[in-house]
């Protein structure tokens, strides 16, 4: 889970897994709404953090009532991209 306006990452790497990433996700978002979400990562960041609430309310890929197949299809529609240049390496 990244910050609402990036909503979530890929799942297309090697032993991703867009039901897992749904089902975690839904795990934060069933946490407190005020916890505090450190979700950086090279995206610019609108803050140092955000929260469940925000996330509930706010995140573009995911919701409190999001279905696991309506997120599974669009994760797998979404990730026919072509893998970033320095995947393996990274892997």
């Amino acid at each position: 889970m990244f910050n609402p306006d990036v909503g979530s990452g890929r799942g297309d790497f090697p032993h991703g897994d867009a039901p897992e990433h749904f089902h975690s996700m839904k795990r934060l978002l069933a946490l407190p709404p005020e916890t505090r979400l450190y979700t950086h990562h090279d995206h610019p960041p609108s803050s140092e953090y955000t929260s469940v609430g925000e996330q509930e309310k706010k995140n573009k890929h995911i919701k409190s009532d999001s279905s696991e197949d309506d997120f599974v299809k669009w994760r797998s529609q979404r990730e026919k991209m072509s893998e970033p240049k320095l995947v393996h390496q990274a892997m």
